[in-house]
């Protein structure tokens, strides 16, 4: 299960890449509609990678996480709370 969980952020982490290569400025999110709708499918995906993490954590008893100190793992889940919670600010 935490294989499959990893794969599927993997994949999320993936898409948020791909669909903001081309974007220079966060003006971009802001001045169109097409915009717009990119930053809100960026932010479904980042909430499921946060989600995913807090996952995979909660799997592993919070086993595999502390094997990766580098990593702010507490910003990657916290990132999904605070676009959940406080979307209209962004």
């Amino acid at each position: 299960m935490v294989d499959a969980m990893l794969g599927k952020i993997e994949q999320a982490i993936i898409r948020i890449l791909n669909n903001s290569q081309s974007i220079d400025s966060y003006h971009y999110y802001l001045i169109t509609p097409a915009g717009m709708e990119r930053l809100e499918s960026t932010c479904m995906l980042l909430m499921a990678v946060g989600e995913g993490i807090k996952g995979v954590d909660k799997m592993t008893n919070k086993n595999l996480l502390v094997h990766y100190p580098e990593i702010d793992w507490k910003g990657v889940m916290g990132m999904r709370d605070i676009i959940a919670h406080h979307y209209l600010a962004l």
